[in-house]
């Protein structure tokens, strides 16, 4: 399986981190590196395709094969780079640089359990138990569902031949996504009544994504909390490398 991993730099990024996000030094290591080797290490995986531009990149991963993409103007824009240099494959996985948590067993079990659930598109989401209790100092934003409190994850099986449903899905999400107004207008009264009253349950989501946009997808209840923990802000430097 190859794997997309986003690296791309927004100007907010450069502004908070001084520079390139994906390279800041944790214990003295860039965090892409350590994302990198972890997927080097998951046997599913037979090439990374990085999309960014990352000054010095050649360095930072010295010893690991990867394939380098110019990023585009948008996250959107970059998966689809990615996709298109993978080729035909039937299942792809995106990851992002931001996860220096993440390790080679996790992925490899994530990768097994989206190949089973054979959806277009598998997506980790998290308890906020779970989270607490892994990393209590890490601070994450969760949404109510009928079930509990969840967080995403920041990896993601897909099935290209479904892009062309997805990218529509996606583009919107990504331009609208600090806009409650226009979000509320795309998903609709229905499924944002139930959320804002917290009886929305996760079958109940999977199933209108399905019917709304013509595409299979599934919501996978994961413990591993390191799938879920990026790091977005420089404060958090310190907190992570007490983790690594």
């Amino acid at each position: 399986m190859k794997v997309i991993l986003l690296a791309g730099g927004s100007p907010k990024d450069q502004i908070e981190f001084d520079g390139y996000k994906s390279i800041i030094k944790l214990k003295g290591i860039s965090m892409i590196r350590y994302v990198v080797d972890a997927l080097s290490s998951t046997d599913d995986i037979e090439e990374i395709i990085i999309v960014g531009n990352i000054p010095d990149l050649p360095s930072v991963l010295d010893g690991n094969t990867y394939k380098l993409l110019e990023e585009g103007p948008t996250i959107m824009d970059n998966v689809l780079r990615g996709l298109d240099f993978a080729g035909d494959e039937d299942f792809i996985l995106i990851a992002t640089c931001d996860i220096p948590l993440i390790k080679g067993d996790i992925i490899k079990g994530f990768i097994e359990e989206g190949i089973k659930a054979d959806v277009d598109l598998f997506y980790p989401i998290i308890d906020k138990e779970t989270c607490i209790n892994g990393y209590p100092d890490i601070k994450r934003t969760f949404a109510s569902l009928r079930e509990g409190e969840f967080t995403g994850g920041n990896l993601i099986l897909l099935k290209p031949k479904a892009i062309s449903k997805i990218e529509r899905v996606g583009r919107y999400m990504i331009d609208n996504r600090k806009n409650p107004l226009k979000m509320s207008a795309f998903f609709g009264l229905g499924i944002i009544t139930k959320f804002l009253t917290k009886t929305l349950s996760i079958a109940q989501l999977e199933e209108y994504i399905e019917d709304r946009f013509d595409i299979s997808a599934k919501a996978y209840h994961c413990k591993n909390p390191e799938i879920c923990h990026d790091l977005d802000d420089p404060k958090e430097i310190e907190i992570f490398e007490k983790y690594l």
